[in-house]
């Protein structure tokens, strides 16, 4: 059984990390990546993959590189991860040391992995920074959580305007339980003229 044996692989790589035997655990995370490449057990070895070359204490440029590319594979693969805000603060640390620069396309990642863990505020931040327009129901989500509900209002009514057949009821709804019944009358009726 295939699941079977990368379970047992990435068990053992997990105790070559405990045990501090790096190049043992690196090449066991590598086999898995390239054995089992579609498995959840190869994303969580980009993840340890990223860690061993962000432990060595003299990091070079390629191994801060390579590491934060593993981190973007990981968040790619699993914005809402175990690992995934571990790997989240460890790329923000690499753009703050000046070790990488994050790309608008990196911010999106970011906001989608806060997203994911319900950090609205720091998703909302990375959202800002990726100067994108995508993701308009998720931002409005955000904006109801932080308080900022006649913005989500707003961005949810972009958002139907943007693609009237998108599916918009849950978070019309969400963003309506934070509205007294006036508003809350007055926002459904902005929907409906919206369509």
């Amino acid at each position: 059984n295939p699941h079977s044996k990368a379970s047992a692989e990435y068990g053992i790589g997990q105790s070559y990390v405990r045990a501090k035997e790096t190049d043992k655990a690196k090449a066991t995370f590598e086999a898995i990546r390239k054995n089992y490449p579609e498995s959840e057990f190869a994303k969580a070895a980009a993840y340890y993959l990223a860690e061993i070359a962000m432990a060595d204490p003299q990091p070079s440029a390629e191994m801060l590189t390579s590491a934060s590319q593993l981190y973007r594979q990981y968040l790619k693969s699993s914005p809402d991860g175990r690992f995934a805000m571990d790997a989240a603060s460890r790329l923000k640390e690499l753009a703050k040391n000046n070790s990488i620069e994050l790309s608008p396309a990196d911010h999106e990642l970011l906001a989608l992995a806060y997203f994911d863990n319900q950090h609205w505020g720091p998703a909302l931040d990375e959202w800002a920074q990726s100067k994108s327009d995508t993701q308009l129901i998720k931002r409005a989500i955000c904006l109801a959580y932080t308080g900022k509900k006649d913005d989500g209002i707003q961005v949810l009514l972009q958002a139907i305007r943007a693609k009237p057949t998108i599916s918009y009821e849950a978070t019309a709804a969400l963003i309506a339980n934070f509205l007294n019944r006036e508003d809350t009358k007055k926002f459904w009726q902005q929907i409906a003229q919206t369509h």
